[in-house]
């Protein structure tokens, strides 16, 4: 068993800031589709079909998921 944390919402506001600062990476789940057609700035495409442990990008902060 591994001591991953649970994962949480956070508001808008603040998985921006984050990201701003290099302290969290933004995964967008939606599929390639909708990505291609708009997107966060320097977000990453990582469609909720392919999550999975080892599927996931090394990011030394926090990995935020958003799909709106």
């Amino acid at each position: 068993m591994t001591d991953t944390p649970e994962p949480r919402r956070i508001p808008v506001g603040e998985a921006h800031a984050l990201a701003e600062r290099g302290q969290a990476l933004l995964l967008d789940a939606r599929d390639a589709r909708l990505f291609d057609n708009a997107h966060i700035k320097g977000a990453v495409s990582l469609p909720l079909a392919r999550v999975a442990p080892g599927a996931l990008p090394e990011h030394p902060g926090l990995l935020i998921f958003y799909c709106a």
